[in-house]
């Protein structure tokens, strides 16, 4: 009955090379996606946000191996 109203979160958080915060965002995303199409869309908002700040060397980690492989 309420399966169409499952959610993941996803955290995304931006750190400098001293590990302090930068930015972080959290995403609601529907719960019908599998993991990888999850990752992307933390990838894709990532990518958005190094844009917006002008940041030229950036680190992307997560769980997905496949999504990191396709990103660098």
């Amino acid at each position: 009955m309420f399966e169409e109203y499952l959610m993941i979160g996803i955290r995304i958080v931006a750190r400098n090379h001293k590990v302090e915060c930068l930015a972080w965002k959290t995403l609601l995303v529907s719960a019908s996606l599998d993991l990888e199409a999850v990752e992307m869309v933390a990838a894709k908002y990532v990518c958005g946000l190094t844009y917006s700040f002008f940041w030229l060397c950036i680190s992307i980690e997560g769980d997905c191996f496949g999504v990191i492989k396709a990103l660098n």
